[in-house]
């Protein structure tokens, strides 16, 4: 399954809103819709700037962490 990085910016943070999201879709368009669906859902359109959504490789060094932070989630270890 691809992983899709999400960036959102929004009027009342300095820093963008960052998150690695694993979906099972690979049309990026098809993600992109849902991904916009569910911003406007949650954030309102006046306080919202812009977003991004980026497939990204399974050995990309984001994904890396993404997928060790969750295994060490669901195994209960502690971060190193």
């Amino acid at each position: 399954m691809p992983y899709y990085r999400i960036t959102i910016w929004v009027k009342d943070r300095p820093k963008p809103l960052t998150g690695i999201r694993e979906m099972k879709e690979f049309n990026i368009d098809v993600v992109n819709y849902n991904i916009e669906r569910e911003i406007y859902r949650t954030i309102s359109e006046q306080n919202l700037i812009d977003y991004e959504v980026c497939m990204l490789p399974k050995n990309c060094t984001a994904v890396k962490v993404y997928l060790n932070n969750t295994y060490r989630k669901r195994t209960g270890m502690k971060a190193i």
